[in-house]
């Protein structure tokens, strides 16, 4: 009894975070890995369409690739390709559901984290360290911080994004919030679609 117990949930679990599909930007040929969680589909890679503003960190390509750009939030409304769009406060829940079942370690990346011992990427989710631009010239928190728009378009002032910093080995932690102060500051996206959705 207790197997087959076992067997149901591994199963439950693995359908529910783990089916890992891909898409192709028709826009510029790049392939991305998805991933469903509840009733989306989500990019488990970071963005890496350009768009006149965007820019990988530290304006390095060749180290910094792997990360996806680094967006302003005038991108936002033409970054997604066809079909596709960036998450909302209410996808928020959904994965903050996610994070809440499997830890904060559950959902990032187990490669190019500075502190990776603890990280397990049990959801298949593959958060990834790539920092953001803070200031007009000044660039932070490669392998301790990932930092991912959302977007209200209900409320065209408000800067949804996610925090997440794992800055020593025992010490992570993540904001989810929105603030005034994102004028030259530019973060990564992961884009969104609902399930069974036709473009």
């Amino acid at each position: 009894m207790k197997f087959t117990f076992f067997i149901l949930l591994y199963f439950s679990f693995t359908q529910s975070y783990a089916q890992d599909n891909k898409i192709i930007d028709s826009r510029d040929g790049q392939e991305y890995k998805t991933i469903s969680i509840g009733n989306l589909i989500w990019f488990n890679e970071n963005l890496n369409f350009k768009t006149e503003t965007s820019q990988y960190y530290k304006n390095d390509s060749l180290n910094y690739s792997k990360y996806g750009r680094l967006y302003s939030k005038s991108d936002l409304p033409i970054s997604c390709p066809k079909g596709w769009r960036i998450p909302t406060p209410k996808d928020w829940i959904v994965l903050d559901s996610l994070i809440n079942k499997v830890g904060i370690y559950g959902i990032i990346d187990t490669e190019f984290w500075k502190y990776d011992s603890l990280l397990t990427n049990i959801s298949g989710f593959s958060l990834l360290p790539g920092g953001y631009k803070l200031t007009r010239n000044k660039f932070n928190f490669e392998k301790i911080s990932s930092s991912l728009w959302f977007n209200d378009s209900t409320n065209p002032k408000s800067n949804y994004h996610l925090h997440v910093h794992h800055a020593t080995e025992l010490d992570s932690t993540y904001f989810f919030h929105t603030h005034k102060g994102v004028k030259n500051r530019k973060f990564q996206i992961r884009c969104v679609c609902e399930k069974n959705k036709s473009w």
